[in-house]
């Protein structure tokens, strides 16, 4: 191989085939046939025999692919992840321990991918109780986040859309309600903690509580208008993908259906979020006893993941991308195995990537 490196790299030679760039950047022209890894602070590449350049100079990482780039990032593998692809009488969690117990209004159906999803029948039994992750007080248990979050989901829902009526995807909450995590479609009004600020028909709104602004949602407009999807659209019988995030290094809010962005709100850099704690998780409902019917979700939900970071938007098109062709997000076949630890991304050949410097993952192509 030849190694080119900029003035002031710093690079370790690990062995014959290994390199740990700790600053500038590097070009490796490589020897077919002969694999490079390239060691970097949240990610590692594997050259698989073709040229590759990875840049640590801007505050976001850029890499150059080559013919067979492979990409581990440090971070891709949910807390939490419910795919329903097993037999037992319990939803469990392929990344954690929240195994979630089902009610009698949620149901085993066929999956919207892979063998299994859950048929939620809006009655106040349709839920699946995930438990409250160990969280004890506000900040504790796998459900606080730090660094921002992610609930991502497949569904095929039959929301009515009367006023008043919510079906929840996935809420926690409970005692704790002022810190309560909902992702849910909503038909409300005169709501004084919305970010933006607005009242519309049938939505789906995306909660959080962030330190110094207070509980708020984000809501997506199911109208049609400016691009973004209807209600029709959404109960057209097909497995749609949503995905709702906050980043709390950059403090953007975000809601995306079938890999697109369709409404966002900026909040100050640096809001951090505040979650945890002892109440109860539900997929399908609210946790909430006095709520239990009103907030029930009709249709069905498959593919339910939890991150304690916001997806950067190329890795959520990418999640899209693997759902079409019958994959996991992780662009494996559909299973009811346990996540790997480590989550390996081949990356299209010859393209300029944004790394995001938190998790390691592809934030966008240049």
């Amino acid at each position: 191989e030849v190694l080119a490196l900029t003035k002031h790299s710093v690079v370790k030679l690990s062995n014959n085939n290994e390199i740990e760039l700790k600053r500038g950047s590097i070009t490796i022209t490589s020897t077919p046939h002969n694999n490079i890894v390239v060691h970097a602070r949240n990610f590692r590449l594997y050259t698989n025999g073709s040229d590759l350049s990875v840049d640590l100079t801007p505050t976001q990482p850029i890499i150059v692919t080559g013919e067979n780039t492979i990409l581990v990032p440090e971070r891709w593998r949910p807390k939490h992840y419910w795919s329903f692809d097993g037999e037992s009488e319990l939803a469990l969690d392929s990344a954690g321990s929240a195994h979630g117990i089902a009610d009698v209004g949620a149901t085993r159906r066929q999956g919207l991918l892979g063998r299994g999803a859950y048929y939620f029948n809006n009655t106040d039994q349709a839920r699946i109780n995930v438990g409250s992750g160990g969280g004890t007080v506000a900040a504790t248990g796998s459900f606080a986040v730090t660094d921002g979050v992610t609930i991502e989901a497949l569904f095929k829902p039959e929301y009515s859309a009367v006023y008043g009526d919510v079906d929840e995807i996935f809420r926690k909450d409970q005692t704790d309600q002022s810190l309560r995590m909902l992702l849910s479609f909503q038909h409300d009004k005169g709501k004084y903690y919305l970010k933006p600020e607005g009242d519309v028909a049938e939505s789906l709104s995306f909660g959080l509580y962030l330190v110094g602004q207070g509980y708020n949602e984000l809501k997506l407009p199911l109208d049609g208008k400016n691009g973004r999807p209807s209600l029709a659209h959404l109960k057209d019988g097909k497995a749609h993908h949503v995905v709702a995030t906050y980043n709390v290094s950059s403090g953007l809010k975000a809601i995306f259906i079938d890999g697109k962005m369709h409404a966002h709100y900026q909040y100050p850099a640096g809001s951090k979020m505040l979650s945890g704690g002892s109440g109860m998780a539900n997929i399908g409902n609210s946790p909430n006893a006095l709520a239990h019917e009103r907030e029930a979700y009709h249709g069905v939900i498959d593919e339910v993941a939890f991150y304690d970071f916001a997806l950067p938007e190329f890795m959520i098109e990418q999640h899209f991308r693997y759902i079409q062709q019958g994959l996991n997000y992780f662009g494996v076949k559909p299973n009811a195995n346990n996540l790997p630890v480590t989550l390996a991304l081949p990356l299209p050949n010859y393209q300029t990537f944004i790394i995001d410097p938190l998790t390691g993952l592809p934030a966008a192509i240049k």
